[in-house]
């Protein structure tokens, strides 16, 4: 999918989503959402269309 998830992994009561996107000049860079892992779950989608849209406008 290319997302990378945390889910409580690294801090307990926090969720994280990412991506990694290559810049025009080729760098690689990432882009991640950390949230309260309640909120995190309830807008999950939305987090993942986002991080896909931004890393298509670095592109």
């Amino acid at each position: 999918s290319g997302i990378a998830y945390d889910r409580d992994e690294h801090t307990a009561g926090i969720s994280a989503a990412g991506i990694a996107a290559r810049l025009q000049d080729g760098q690689i860079v990432a882009i991640s959402v950390p949230a309260p892992t309640n909120r995190f779950r309830a807008h999950e989608s939305a987090i993942v269309d986002a991080l896909r849209s931004a890393a298509g406008e670095l592109s």
